[in-house]
């Protein structure tokens, strides 16, 4: 006696109509990724004169960031529509009820785009910023120059050709040279012109952490677009949820209270007569 052999899936799968849908959803912003971009590039070269040289660059800048968010925008939006729509897949395999399959808008895409190239632009900036400051501490050079006799000069005044400090020297036999000009020494100022090795230690140190922000801020930002794929998809689908949930409700309580399926019993008393159609009768319920 043989056996039928029957092939069952135990998923809800996308259908080949709803992997259209989602393809020409995709395909539809990536188009606009790159049309709304050129729109900026064409106005940009239509004021090609040196008096408009700067709302050019500016036209095209805008372009830039446009077209840099829009494709940060649908790498996201794969991601969060795919977790929407699985989570929308499971619901309905559970329910056996078909629902709405939500996805991220363009406009939506681009404004996440925008979000996700600011924070690599912050991230830029703050590294940016502390490298270069760490630069100019350690290029930083004393601001005073202070002479053996303890009086304290600006550090401009040496080798100037005015002599600011006279000083005498005595050697171990208690003879004496001098007196000479101590701040017009050659060399001296080149001297003190060197870093001070505080500042050395404290460049060194913001160096470090503009590196660590910089790599932490890059690592960071993989984790961010996972995050925020998963909060974007969740979002839709509960959002989406929420709008059937609340459409279904609607349906129900306009039947419910459909003058011509559902009213007061005339005698009152709590109870109302109800029918499926106009053309059936009224039935008493409580």
């Amino acid at each position: 006696m043989s056996r039928k052999l029957t092939f069952r899936i135990p998923f809800k799968l996308l259908d080949t109509r709803s992997t259209i849908q989602l393809g020409i959803s995709t395909v539809t912003t990536l188009l606009l990724c790159l049309l709304v971009p050129l729109i900026f590039v064409m106005i940009g070269f239509q004021l090609d004169s040196e008096n408009l040289e700067i709302v050019q660059w500016l036209l095209y800048t805008i372009a830039f960031g446009i077209f840099l968010s829009g494709l940060i925008g649908l790498l996201l939006k794969q991601f969060a529509d795919a977790l929407s729509i699985g989570l929308t897949l499971h619901e309905e395999k559970t329910t056996n009820v078909e629902k709405k399959h939500a996805t991220l808008s363009y406009s939506d895409s681009l404004t996440v785009g925008f979000q996700y190239l600011g924070v690599i632009l912050s991230v830029v900036f703050i590294s940016s910023f502390i490298l270069f400051f760490a630069g100019y501490v350690g290029d930083m050079a004393p601001q005073s120059y202070e002479c053996s006799n303890g009086t304290s000069i600006p550090f401009s005044s040496l080798e100037d050709g005015i002599g600011d400090c006279m000083k005498v020297d005595v050697d171990a036999s208690g003879n004496t040279t001098g007196p000479y000009w101590e701040d017009e020494a050659p060399g001296l100022y080149q001297e003190y012109a060197s870093p001070n090795p505080l500042y050395g230690q404290l460049e060194f140190v913001l160096r470090v952490l503009s590196a660590v922000i910089f790599i932490g801020g890059m690592i960071g930002l993989a984790g961010k677009l996972l995050a925020d794929s998963i909060s974007i998809g969740l979002t839709l689908h509960h959002t989406e949820e929420a709008e059937s949930s609340e459409n279904t409700t609607n349906e129900e309580i306009g039947h419910t209270h459909d003058p011509n399926l559902y009213r007061e019993h005339p005698e009152g008393s709590g109870t109302y007569w109800e029918r499926e159609s106009e053309t059936e009768e009224w039935r008493e319920v409580v």
